[in-house]
């Protein structure tokens, strides 16, 4: 035998004994069970089909826009949030028009890359802009970014598991699955929330196809690293590399912000178009080219998509191209501004207009299913004072706190202590720095005047999550601010270690709490331990989820109605949920009696009742607009039902059968 041969079979025989010996081992000492390897396979199959999904965004993006002169950073995510925006409507269309279902949205994948493969590998090649960034930050710049990306990671974990969060509950994932179970996009009008424009649903519906429910999440995620990779490589380009990871930390120092990455919210998708709309204007500004006032206003409109309230860009950025083009033909600057936005935000208008003849539903006046008594009452009077307005955003930084009354979220102390610095160290900054510093600033005194006015209207109008579009301009702020601080030289102190001390305990507090977060609502044992998704829905959502399991044990077809659950995810399409909270007060102000009520029920078709104890006992001794007879009626209507199936004394699950 060939002695070359001989060494060839001595090394496979030496291979196979390794390799069976540890496959022995395995066998009998099995690492993971199969239910664990099924959860880590299917974890890592959605992140890689949505990640998939991004590719060809950013791809189609960088097909129309190549952004030759724009930085690494900038161009990834100016490019995938163009791609987003444009498929959004292709997937509106063809789910009117065709039907959504997975061999459509299977289909437009293999679409997309047969027209951007090319582009998709440049793309992906840009992300090497962040490796240029980590070698040019000092020990602070990198001690920020180790800490975002342990940040980043914990939201990750919550992306992947089952969805908590009570909007994704009540319409930004329960609309899309809805179009799915039906397998087209229509009008859903027992959900008025279907009225809200829809970029982000639209989106949504696609990888929820590709992948399952989890998908939805982790594409808002990346959403989310998209807009920060962008800020990261602006703020880089026109201030330096501190200032830009602390114009990131000062947006996830905010525990809502920081947390929302992996809610399957639109909120980081508003973030990433109100950043297009500021870099736009930032290279208007710089290179004077009317295509860069027009992309601004593509973004405008597509911030504007995501929900009614991010249009407070287009304000804002209107105003700001007025003033800075005050002194030339400001007329045709606004209108290259306006119109492109009011263009791309169009289809959710006449989508509104042909399903129920109001452009703006659910709102301002009565249409489809929101009657004038629903939408009075809906509407809720200012809160707070006008101390609330003369003083934001500080009062939304202190005392706003997530899922509380009145600001309803916490957006952190970094943004707002930060920002009124910017102005320090002005004359060392270069022509581009000042510019960009100008136009944020601009743009967020304008945001905060359209946010102070808008919250004298509505209570609801208060929340700070609403305007979270105009936040990367105050981020900028944020960072030029400590780019100031840390430009004055003081006798015997050095101001810039201290603050970036300071925003190293904040950023690694806002860490810890999203970390600890994520452990308590255990999203790494739904995927790596032998834990069951019912058990974990159960564990956060209480007694909610024990009756939805019973809802979908109920035997024959069913069709359920909630009073005062507005979360309808886990039960479409068997539940209609009580998504304003009225259903029960329309019923009784328009029926006499309760066998009235309960007979529209029946014609209605439903089967059952699902009444939140808890909701309504919260309710009674909250709002006023509730009479007694109005409960005394509640009570009667219920003492009229057989027993039904009770959940702790939380949810109580009666038959409507007569």
């Amino acid at each position: 035998m060939n002695p070359a041969r001989r060494v060839y079979i001595a090394i496979l025989g030496i291979l196979v004994w390794i390799a069976g010996l540890i496959a022995a081992y395995y066998l009998i000492h099995k690492p993971v069970t199969p239910d664990i390897a099924l959860g880590i396979g299917k974890a890592a199959w959605q992140i890689i089909v949505t990640f998939g999904a991004i590719s060809f965004t950013g791809g189609l993006g960088r097909r129309i826009l190549p952004l030759q002169s724009a930085p690494l950073l900038v161009r990834v995510a100016l490019q995938a949030a163009l791609g987003m925006g444009l498929i959004c409507l292709a997937i509106l269309a063809v789910g009117v028009s065709i039907g959504v279902n997975a061999f459509y949205a299977w289909l437009g994948m293999v679409v997309l890359a047969g027209m951007s493969w090319r582009q998709i590998i440049a793309w992906w090649l840009d992300w090497v802009g962040l490796t240029i960034i980590w070698r040019a930050s000092n020990g602070f710049g990198r001690a920020v970014a180790i800490l975002l990306t342990l940040l980043l990671a914990s939201t990750l974990c919550t992306a992947l598991a089952p969805p908590l969060k009570f909007d994704a509950l009540v319409y930004h994932l329960s609309l899309p699955a809805t179009y799915l179970k039906a397998g087209r996009i229509y009008y859903v009008a027992e959900n008025a929330f279907w009225g809200m424009p829809q970029l982000g649903e639209m989106l949504y519906t696609w990888v929820i196809a590709l992948a399952g429910l989890e998908a939805a999440a982790i594409f808002a995620w990346v959403a989310g690293l998209l807009a920060l990779v962008g800020m990261l490589g602006f703020i880089t380009s026109l201030l330096d590399t501190n200032s830009a990871w602390v114009a990131l930390a000062s947006l996830l120092s905010g525990h809502t912000l920081a947390s929302a990455l992996g809610w399957a919210y639109v909120d980081w998708l508003a973030i990433l178009f109100g950043f297009g709309v500021l870099a736009c204007l930032v290279y208007w500004r710089l290179e004077d080219r009317p295509l860069c006032l027009l992309l601004a206003g593509v973004y405008s409109g597509m911030a504007l998509g995501t929900k009614y309230t991010a249009g407070v860009m287009l304000i804002a950025g209107s105003g700001a191209v007025f003033w800075h083009a005050r002194k030339s033909p400001w007329v045709r600057s606004l209108a290259q501004y306006c119109l492109p936005a009011v263009w791309i935000s169009m289809p959710w208008w006449i989508k509104n207009v042909l399903a129920t003849g109001n452009p703006f539903y659910p709102f301002f006046f009565p249409a489809g299913a929101m009657t004038g008594l629903r939408l009075g009452f809906y509407d809720l009077p200012a809160w707070g004072g006008w101390q609330e307005v003369l003083f934001l955003p500080l009062s939304a930084s202190i005392g706003g706190v997530e899922g509380a009354p009145g600001y309803s979220a916490s957006i952190g102390p970094l943004l707002v202590s930060l920002a009124p610095f910017a102005w320090l160290g002005w004359r060392s900054r270069t022509a581009a720095g000042q510019v960009a510093v100008i136009m944020a600033g601009s743009i967020a005194v304008l945001g905060l005047a359209a946010w102070a006015v808008a919250s004298r209207f509505s209570g609801l109008l208060i929340q700070s999550r609403l305007y979270f579009s105009f936040f990367p301009a105050l981020a900028l702020l944020a960072g030029a601010g400590y780019q100031g601080l840390n430009s004055l030289k003081l006798p015997a102190v050095r101001l810039g270690r201290v603050v970036g001390a300071l925003i190293l305990v904040v950023i690694g507090f806002s860490t810890l709490q999203v970390g600890m977060e994520s452990i308590r609502q255990g999203n790494l044992r739904v995927l790596v331990e032998d834990y069951s998704i019912q058990d974990y829905l159960e564990e956060n959502l209480g007694w909610y989820a024990r009756a939805i399991s019973a809802i979908q044990e109920l035997p024959g077809k069913k069709k359920v109605l909630m009073l005062w659950e507005p979360r309808s995810l886990y039960c479409i399409p068997d539940c209609v949920a009580d998504e304003l909270l009225d259903r029960y007060i329309r019923d009784a102000w328009t029926s006499a009696d309760p066998e009235s009520i309960l007979e529209s029920w029946r014609l209605a078709g439903y089967t059952h009742l699902l009444y939140n104890r808890l909701g309504a006992g919260f309710v009674r001794n909250q709002d006023v607009r509730y009479s007694e007879g109005d409960w005394k009626l509640l009570d009667e209507l219920l003492a009229q039902l057989p027993r039904g199936m009770e959940f702790g004394s939380a949810y109580s699950l009666y038959s409507l059968s007569p």
